[in-house]
């Protein structure tokens, strides 16, 4: 270690790959467990499904966030087993929920360009019994700007098999736009940093009954996330989002 305290190089590389040691064992012992973010129909403000979020139950660090390990799990290809622990476990937690609760799960880049995805998801569902059609998909647009084409052929597999996909953090990327014109999906799901100030911002304010609006031309289902205060509730009830 330095005199000012930082790690050297050597350190670095050292604790990177101890890090990636631990996460291997991790998955392989169930350490990597889901909690679910519940996704409310507005309109009888009833759960319509549950999203998965992972965390890491360590067992020396503790319950560690996902900024802690999601991207050293991409960088690694560790993500596409991370997810799929997480989603046979909560397949197992689902008989214990609503027969007409549905899971969404996040699928990263590398994954949505994954031709074995949806094998790899079916044969999760099929080990515990649950339909594809319980199953949404979310993903960003950054795997579809890296190769649409194969994004486009994956989704549509996903789609053959039952199951629906989500946009998710629309309004973040470049080309959003282009992509809902181009790919069927089922959901878009409008990015917390828009929900966050609706009541206070007057853009935000305009913007989101504009991509309400534009969904419901498209035929597509809106989500939006990060909804935390009765006002921002209301807001997006009066405008129609699902």
């Amino acid at each position: 270690e330095h005199p000012d305290g930082l790690l050297s190089r050597d350190d670095e590389v050292a604790e990177h790959a101890a890090l990636e040691q631990a996460m291997r064992e991790g998955i392989a012992c169930g350490e990597f467990v889901p909690y679910y973010q519940p996704i409310v129909e507005l309109a009888g403000r009833d759960v319509q499904s549950l999203e998965l979020l992972c965390r890491w139950n360590h067992p020396k660090r503790g319950l560690l966030a996902p900024a802690h390990f999601i991207a050293l799990a991409e960088e690694t290809g560790l993500i596409g087993p991370m997810m799929l622990s997480v989603l046979r476990q909560a397949c197992m937690d689902l008989p214990r929920f609503p027969a007409h609760w549905r899971l969404s799960i996040n699928a990263a880049p590398k994954q949505i360009l994954d031709a074995t995805l949806v094998t790899q998801l079916l044969a999760v569902l099929r080990e515990h019994d649950v339909p594809p059609e319980r199953l949404d998909v979310e993903l960003t647009e950054t795997a579809l700007v890296s190769d649409t084409a194969r994004a486009r052929r994956v989704m549509q597999a996903l789609k053959d098999a039952g199951m629906t996909v989500t946009l998710d953090d629309f309004g973040t990327g470049y080309s959003s736009l282009c992509y809902l014109a181009e790919m069927t999906f089922d959901k878009i799901k409008i990015d917390r940093s828009f929900v966050h100030d609706i009541t206070r911002d007057p853009a935000d304010a305009a913007i989101i009954p504009a991509i309400i609006a534009l969904a419901r031309s498209l035929k597509l289902r809106v989500i939006a996330e990060g909804v935390e205060t009765a006002e921002q509730l209301r807001f997006l009830q009066q405008h129609g989002c699902d």
